[in-house]
């Protein structure tokens, strides 16, 4: 597909090609729908468990799921718990395929231009929970309690827990269907097999995946309206004491800078929540002209005390004359966001902030904070960096010289086109592993791109 973007093709020969596409992805995903599930009952699947950023995770799952939205127009909504740490041990690529299996159902039942929600939080203590159908670590299924309606009754789980809720506003499912969601090769009703296809086994295969992760899985519904499902994974580490948050950065401020219409004034009004769940100091301003309102009405203007600020700026509103003056008098740091990444001035810019767990963004603020160092007459040398454009990027690719080691010729094919495609002229291809090693004898290559089941001669 990624070839096929710059073939010179006809109308009708890019939609059969989209046709062969389409195909391939839809048999793909029968075949190791089958072999997963058959690897998970024989139980000849092993689990990684190592202690990995969740933030990695959940940035694969989302960027992975947004073209399948983007084809119904569905927006995705992430709601994240300022305790839920960045790092935690479980199997990531295991965890992985749980959410995108959960969150592909969601877009796949969801309405035209509907939204589905992602909430990452932890369950501890007064833990709520509602009527629906849960399956759970023990390795079998008992009807019990879902956990999403907050207007049910109370438990106390013993241990800490990390709670993903993905939650549809589609058709719903019966109540009397709960438990038919979770058997392989089976779905709710005949039309919906017709209408969104599939194997059946999606369920089936992230039930296996959480139960042999020690948790448990729960549906929850409401018929013509929404679904929910929740995953509850063993919780290795200590959940986040917020308050901690803030000793690091008792001496900053983060002035929150964004315009108060859409696109970016809601997001600015998560960021401050997020960040003043853990205590920390913020000030929303609605324009760059405002940074001097932050500033003790002195003359000359000049902060008086040894305070630090964190500029987090929308990069719509960002003004680089007024932002060096403020640089001038007060020990700053900037830090901007958006979807365009036009600030150069910024070491760098992070995109949708609202992406990001509680915990990272924390992060972020204050590695921000601790390159300050003080008043300047120009922005430091982190901030001035400028980022490598595309053009610097396709000089350094066209200077590299490549070995592919490759014994299928179909892959061989693929992979030169791709290398063509980027305009990389010096590479050659090995088809073998011995091959390889004489080859990389001879001649000193900047970068081996190597098949790991390559055939050794």
């Amino acid at each position: 597909s990624l070839l096929r973007k710059d073939s010179d093709l006809t109308p009708m020969q890019e939609q059969s090609m989209r046709m062969v596409e389409a195909s391939g992805e839809v048999l793909a995903a029968v075949v190791n729908d089958v072999l997963d599930y058959s690897k998970l009952e024989s139980g000849s699947v092993d689990f990684d468990i190592a202690k990995r950023s969740l933030q990695d995770t959940l940035n694969t799952v989302t960027t992975a799921i947004s073209s399948k939205a983007s084809e119904k127009n569905v927006s995705l909504t992430t709601v994240y718990d300022p305790r839920v740490p960045e790092y935690i041990k479980t199997d990531h690529r295991r965890l992985e395929q749980i959410l995108f299996n959960l969150l592909g159902n969601s877009i796949k039942f969801s309405k035209e231009g509907g939204t589905i929600e992602l909430h990452v939080l932890i369950a501890d203590g007064a833990d709520h929970v509602c009527n629906g159908y849960k399956y759970g670590s023990s390795g079998g299924s008992s009807e019990s309690e879902s956990t999403y309606d907050w207007s049910c009754e109370t438990t106390s789980p013993p241990l800490p827990m990390l709670r993903f809720i993905v939650k549809d506003y589609g058709k719903g499912i019966a109540s009397d269907e709960f438990e038919k969601v979770f058997e392989p090769f089976s779905q709710t009703a005949d039309e919906t097999k017709r209408v969104n296809g599939g194997t059946g086994l999606g369920l089936a295969i992230t039930t296996k995946l959480v139960t042999g992760l020690g948790g448990d899985i729960s549906v929850d519904s409401r018929l013509g309206e929404w679904s929910c499902f929740t995953v509850n994974l063993p919780l290795h580490e200590r959940p986040l004491d917020t308050s901690e948050g803030s000793k690091e950065l008792s001496d900053t401020t983060i002035l929150i800078i964004s315009q108060n219409a859409e696109p970016s004034g809601p997001v600015s009004s998560k960021i401050a929540e997020y960040l003043q769940a853990y205590n920390l100091n913020t000030v929303s301003l609605s324009s760059m002209e405002q940074l001097q309102d932050v500033l003790p009405q002195n003359d000359p203007p000049v902060a008086s005390d040894d305070r630090k600020y964190v500029c987090l700026v929308y990069e719509g509103c960002y003004n680089s004359d007024l932002y060096l003056g403020f640089s001038r008098k007060v020990k700053c740091s900037l830090l901007t966001f958006g979807p365009k990444f036009t600030v150069q001035e910024t070491a760098k810019p992070i995109g949708c902030p609202l992406k990001y767990l509680p915990s990272t963004l924390l992060r972020m603020v204050q590695e921000r904070a601790s390159v300050i160092n003080g008043p300047s007459g120009s922005p430091s040398k982190r901030q001035s960096l400028v980022r490598t454009g595309s053009t610097s990027n396709q000089q350094t690719f066209q200077s590299l010289k490549i070995l592919v080691v490759e014994d299928n010729k179909i892959n061989q094919k693929v992979m030169s086109n791709m290398l063509k495609r980027l305009k990389i002229g010096c590479f050659e291809i090995a088809n073998n592993g011995l091959e390889a090693v004489e080859m990389e004898s001879r001649t000193e290559y900047d970068l081996i791109l190597m098949d790991v089941e390559v055939s050794c001669g």
